[in-house]
């Protein structure tokens, strides 16, 4: 088992530094002779314990590298192919504590961009930080892609790291704990929900949410379609007719 040889030669190495110090310090308790005394300290002994601990430290680094490479391809193994998620961000209401908690889980440069959002009060004022629904799923969003990031790759959240393209899409970026190719990921937010879509290496997969507000004159989702036919293809419309609505919106999401 590797976590027991691990533990065994990491009390090897203590064992013999503990030694090492109680001889050292406190010579009394050591009943050795003086010839005893001068045998271990002699260069070649210690030399020797020195060389001995040196390759035990890099039989530890070198398992603790086996052992990253195989989580590794466990994870990828056990990872799911594709991920489709929705969050609705009216249910999410942060004390300081947990919004705190989930800010320092995004880089500097996002957590900017998140307390960005200003909106007004209805009482007055402007609403901002997690008393902004704008603020709440943005900041959602990037929760989820860290989320799905780790379970695509098999990494813990903290290992990922996110950079945006020049048009502002969310990557994971390569470093030496991604070693493989990238899942292409995607996420929207707008009103009360926030949508993520995720696929393996090798799939290209996006996703748009949008709250319906419908106008006076649409009396219907169809009225409401029927403002914008060309915007999709036949076949769009056809998976957008036959998707799921979700509960207490217009909202409609493909399966």
């Amino acid at each position: 088992d590797l976590v027991y040889l691990v533990i065994t030669l990491v009390r090897i190495v203590m064992s013999w530094l503990g030694a090492l110090i109680v001889t050292l310090v406190i010579p009394k308790f050591i009943a050795a002779t003086i010839e005893e005394k001068r045998v271990m300290f002699s260069p070649i002994n210690l030399s020797a314990r020195l060389l001995g601990s040196l390759l035990i430290g890099i039989s530890l680094l070198l398992l603790r590298v086996v052992y990253n490479a195989t989580q590794r391809v466990h994870g990828m193994e056990g990872s799911p192919s594709s991920l489709r998620w929705a969050f609705r961000v009216d249910t999410w209401c942060p004390d300081d504590d947990e919004w705190a908690l989930a800010l320092g889980r995004v880089s500097s440069v996002e957590r900017e961009r998140i307390l960005r959002y200003r909106c007004p009060h209805p009482s007055g004022g402007v609403s901002v930080g997690r008393h902004n629904t704008n603020a709440l799923a943005s900041l959602v969003g990037w929760l989820m892609l860290h989320n799905a990031a780790s379970k695509m790759l098999g990494l813990s959240s903290r290992q990922v790291e996110f950079a945006r393209t020049a048009t502002g899409k969310p990557y994971v970026v390569q470093s030496e704990s991604v070693l493989r190719d990238l899942p292409s990921l995607s996420v929207s937010h707008d009103g009360i929900y926030t949508v993520l879509a995720c696929e393996k290496e090798g799939d290209l997969v996006g996703v748009d949410v949008m709250a319906i507000e419908m106008s006076p004159k649409d009396h219907s989702l169809d009225e409401f379609f029927h403002s914008f036919p060309h915007v999709f293809t036949a076949q769009e419309w056809t998976e957008i007719h036959s998707g799921h609505m979700f509960p207490s919106t217009g909202a409609t999401a493909s399966p």
